[in-house]
């Protein structure tokens, strides 16, 4: 992480590899990448993983989100991603997402977020796609 001026910038890297416990077992790798960067009261991240089984699956994600405090009540967050499995090139799921945090006072906040997301993969019985709106009240004391 380092700062210049306003902005904040974090770099964040993980890996893990779950080796075989018996020959029959298959290893699984994964890693994740990201970077956030933070500019007043605007923060962008990024970020990028994969995860791998052995013959059954080769996934890759990439994502980005926005976060924006509009003021000392009102904060807005979006963010779309999707994944993709170079194993099976007919598997796909991509997510949008657009959220509200109003904070009534302090311990006390209301969230309402909208998600579109969309499945496609080689079994058309896998095939999904559909919207979903949450609403949240969070207390924290």
């Amino acid at each position: 992480s380092m700062t210049s001026g306003d902005t904040t910038v974090t770099l964040k890297y993980a890996v893990d590899n779950q080796g075989t416990a018996s020959s029959a077992a298959t290893e699984v790798e994964a890693t994740s990448a990201g970077i956030v960067v933070a500019y007043g009261d605007a923060t962008v991240t990024l970020s990028s993983n994969t995860k791998a089984m052995g013959t059954t699956y080769d996934y890759s994600s990439d994502s980005i989100g926005l976060t924006y405090k509009m003021s000392d009540v009102l904060t807005v967050a979006a963010y779309t991603g999707s994944t993709e499995d170079s194993k099976d090139s007919a598997h796909e799921i991509t997510d949008t997402g657009l959220g509200f945090t109003y904070t009534i006072t302090g311990g006390l906040s209301l969230s309402i977020t909208h998600n579109d997301w969309d499945v496609k993969d080689g079994t058309t019985s896998l095939n999904a796609d559909g919207q979903k709106t949450t609403l949240a009240l969070d207390v924290s004391f």
